[in-house]
């Protein structure tokens, strides 16, 4: 096993929630599946989350001062998917406002503050200026070893 396959396998058992960051780039709405998510500070709340170069979406989220964050609950995983293979016809039924995404556990509408580089990523730290919660009894959705999976 090469280095970065042991450094991808390791990494793969780490559990993570899965969130879809969103915004608008030239009137419409873009998504991109991301497990990077971070609470980085409590006062101010900032949040961050890592971005690859090599995205086919990178010159929309990187200079993007805007978005929301929506962390999925259990029944997304086709959202997660669709939004990660940039499938861009399967995102318009996914929407309920604006950006938000219908099957999400809670919304954080975000402002970009900072941008750091981070080897073949970027690093994006936002402000969260509005948040809010589904008040639904739904559990996350859950990646773990290059798959998706339940915490029941």
């Amino acid at each position: 096993m090469s280095d970065e396959a042991l450094f991808k396998e390791c990494m793969s058992r780490f559990a993570t929630g899965v969130s879809v960051v969103t915004t608008e780039f030239m009137g419409e709405k873009y998504g991109i599946t991301v497990n990077s998510l971070c609470s980085v500070s409590l006062k101010p709340q900032l949040i961050s989350y890592c971005l690859d170069r090599n995205s086919n979406r990178f010159d929309i989220f990187f200079p993007a001062t805007e978005f929301v964050v929506n962390v999925l609950d259990e029944t997304a995983e086709q959202t997660s998917v669709s939004f990660s293979q940039n499938n861009i016809k399967a995102w318009e039924k996914e929407f309920s406002t604006s950006l938000e995404l219908k099957r999400a556990l809670c919304w954080m509408h975000c402002r970009t503050k900072y941008r750091y580089d981070a080897g073949d990523h970027k690093i994006i730290v936002a402000t969260v200026e509005e948040k809010k919660l589904n008040v639904s009894k739904s559990l996350p959705l859950v990646y773990y070893r290059k798959g998706y999976c339940s915490i029941r």
